[in-house]
């Protein structure tokens, strides 16, 4: 399981360049992406749900935060532990609110299981789709939850 894991965590930035379709990233680490993110937010200044929903549309700097978090050794060490903790468990089907670029939910269905997210609007969740189609992955985006779940997670959801 760790090969899997750590396959889906390294390699982001060169994932986010091909997606992007540049040669560079405008950023080279989680503080000045985090930073980036903080200041447009600043200045969105978003008041209701609406707000938050076309701060995350527009904002592409978050995409870059995800990415610079995603490659964490913290974040690799969370995704074992969750598969570790799934597994003993019992859990098989499993859901993600809240996705962001999708590493998660691509390590657990590496990891064997059935996982499905719920789908966004944003350029972090259209960033995972890409992800998907490069991986070959065949994780379910609903978009509703009308069926059961052994656990539903969200992780860094506002």
């Amino acid at each position: 399981m760790e090969s899997e894991i750590l396959s889906y965590h390294n390699g982001i930035d060169n994932e986010l360049k091909e997606f992007l379709d540049v040669n560079t990233l405008k950023y080279h680490s989680r503080k000045e992406s985090a930073n980036a993110v903080a200041d447009f937010f600043r200045k969105a200044n978003p008041t209701s749900e609406t707000d938050y929903e076309k701060f995350y549309q527009d904002c592409d700097y978050y995409v870059y935060e995800n990415c610079f978090c995603n490659m964490e050794s913290s974040c690799i060490r969370r995704t074992k532990r969750m598969a570790s903790i799934f597994e003993e468990r019992g859990y098989k089907e499993i859901l993600e609110i809240g996705c962001g670029i999708g590493t998660y939910s691509l390590c657990l269905e590496k990891a064997g299981f059935k996982v499905s997210v719920l789908k966004s609007k944003d350029l972090a969740f259209r960033f995972f789709l890409h992800r998907m189609n490069k991986h070959g992955s065949s994780i379910e985006v609903v978009d509703t939850l009308e069926k059961e779940y052994d656990n539903i997670f969200f992780i860094d959801v506002i």
